[in-house]
């Protein structure tokens, strides 16, 4: 699932790098994390856990964005 996740996060990025978008978007960002919590309280899962999670996911994204659009 990650593999896959990421074959298309990498595609989002080369879209933004091609459009000279932002590789960070927080408002983006703060609407998952928020989602994010959510989910874990309906779950029975520790939201702090989830928000890391999810929070580590996303720093990845983003440096792999930063990547590629330092490529082109």
């Amino acid at each position: 699932m990650f593999a896959e996740r990421f074959k298309v996060t990498d595609r989002v990025g080369a879209y933004k790098a091609k459009k000279g978008l932002p590789a960070k978007d927080e408002a983006r960002e703060f609407i998952q994390l928020d989602r994010i919590k959510n989910l874990a309280l309906e779950y029975g899962l520790e939201s702090e856990f989830a928000h890391s999670y999810l929070s580590l996911m996303i720093d990845r994204v983003v440096e792999r964005h930063r990547a590629l659009a330092d490529q082109n």
